[in-house]
């Protein structure tokens, strides 16, 4: 493979990660002519692209009476196909940068058990680390305040994931959430040591200046358009028809697209919603004052 630059996207749920991947896509010849490939997961346009995802899930979940053997079997086809799809990502161009995107890389946002923000990053990013052809020189994150972070990650996962308990019975634990922004980023720095930590706050940064920051292009070249696949917010109805459901007996985008006009789904009281950000606030402060990371926000 070329030398060049491995830029991952830790694309945090219901951060514009499918915005950004789906401009990523649309700019894929543009980017390339700039020497830039990028690589992004499914998403609601196209649900049948091989992903990192599949392949760090697949590791994780090796068992049976011989699990070094299978373990070693499964590592070197995730380790082929990563390779095989960074091939065609690069087919006929020497890339200076690879960009990996995929809001998966530190596993689920949260457990059913709602024990604090991404309870599997640890072991995911290790695991993620003997799948990448190269350590990364850069490691992107957009955070977003957990008041609405956390309402809109408990609805995408009540209907494309499914038998999810009601929000009430998590409540303590979603609402004081033992691990936040802080310690993702902490064990970024821990899995990722040389690589540079750049954190954006949704609500401050563009989403043009994180996709540019990303890409390291010239925004003259490329078409930063709103786009038009975008993942949007289960109603308060989707989320109710999806928990009398059985997991994978419907589709989750249609079960979206039927309740579309119905209520927000807003399950926080006024003490929580202030409670949160002023975690968020605090924890916003905390990054922005240390020195190994490149601050946005």
């Amino acid at each position: 493979m070329n030398k060049r630059d491995l830029v991952l996207h830790v694309g945090a749920h219901r951060t514009g990660s499918t915005s950004l991947q789906w401009r990523l896509d649309a700019n894929a010849e543009a980017l390339r002519a700039q020497s830039v490939a990028v690589l992004t997961p499914p998403r609601k346009d196209h649900r049948d692209t091989p992903t990192l995802r599949d392949s760090v899930r697949a590791l994780r979940d090796v068992k049976g009476r011989f699990p070094g053997f299978w373990y070693r079997r499964t590592l070197k086809r995730a380790r082929s196909t990563l390779e095989r799809e960074i091939g065609k990502a690069e087919s006929g161009t020497t890339t200076r940068r690879l960009i990996l995107s995929d809001e998966m890389m530190p596993g689920v946002a949260f457990s059913k058990e709602g024990e604090g923000l991404y309870p599997e990053a640890e072991r995911h990013l290790n695991l993620l680390t003997r799948i990448l052809p190269d350590t990364p020189s850069e490691v992107h994150l957009v955070i977003r305040s957990y008041e609405s972070f956390i309402p809109s990650v408990f609805a995408m996962r009540a209907v494309y994931v499914g038998g999810m308990p009601p929000f009430d019975a998590l409540r303590n634990t979603l609402t004081r959430p033992e691990r936040g922004w802080v310690e993702l980023v902490d064990l970024l720095a821990e899995v990722f040591p040389s690589a540079r930590l750049v954190i954006s706050r949704l609500e401050t940064v563009s989403q043009e200046k994180v996709f540019l920051r990303l890409t390291d292009a010239k925004a003259e070249t490329l078409d930063l358009e709103t786009p038009s696949h975008l993942n949007a917010a289960p109603t308060l109805e989707a989320i109710q028809a999806a928990s009398a459901m059985t997991p994978g007996s419907y589709s989750p985008d249609a079960l979206v697209e039927e309740h579309a006009g119905g209520r927000r789904f807003d399950p926080l009281t006024e003490e929580e919603r202030g409670r949160l950000r002023q975690r968020y606030e605090t924890d916003c402060r905390r990054l922005s004052a240390r020195p190994s990371i490149r601050w946005y926000g």
